[in-house]
């Protein structure tokens, strides 16, 4: 890995992975556009260029200014965020070597919170203040996954014992 002090060595640099680290407004888009151009320029065929970011509108924003610096060919550059590409590109192609079933859902948390709001008032769990809240349930189920822990451990060192008395409820949900 090369540690680049310089935007115009991270255009040119090819060979090997390159980092750049550089604060807010110092060019590291316009040294990542140019870099796709740069790349495309010296023969690297733009569909094995991969693009990521954090939001779509970015991914879309850098593909057309590399666009617009050298031509139609960076359309062709994979460009995407990190979640949507290990997502579709990852995980439905290898998923199974980790578990996963195909066909499986990624759900995004204000959606699970609305899952879990709908099961909370079919379970009339609603009128229940100590309950804990939708955002806490779902920070609870993750926890479990990324740690793989079981309820009870998880609530005993994530929420320092906290909600114990609904362990069969939430089990349940």
């Amino acid at each position: 890995q090369m540690c680049i002090r310089d935007r115009f060595q991270g255009v040119t640099t090819t060979e090997g992975p390159v980092l750049l680290l550089a604060g807010a407004g110092s060019g590291k888009t316009w040294c990542l556009i140019n870099r796709v151009a740069y790349l495309i320029e010296q023969g690297i065929l733009p569909e094995r260029i991969l693009l990521l970011t954090f939001t779509n509108k970015a991914a879309k924003e850098m593909q057309d200014r590399a666009s617009k610096t050298l031509d139609d060919r960076c359309k062709q550059v994979v460009a995407s965020t990190y979640h949507s590409f290990f997502n579709t590109r990852v995980l439905r192609r290898f998923g199974q070597y980790v578990g996963l079933k195909p066909g499986y859902n990624v759900i995004e948390p204000a959606d699970s919170q609305e899952i879990v709001s709908m099961i909370k008032t079919d379970m009339d769990l609603k009128k229940d203040k100590s309950f804990p809240k939708n955002a806490t349930v779902v920070s609870l189920f993750s926890m479990m996954v990324n740690k793989n822990y079981e309820m009870e451990e998880c609530l005993n060192k994530e929420f320092d014992g906290q909600y114990t008395e609904y362990i069969d409820i939430l089990e349940e949900i």
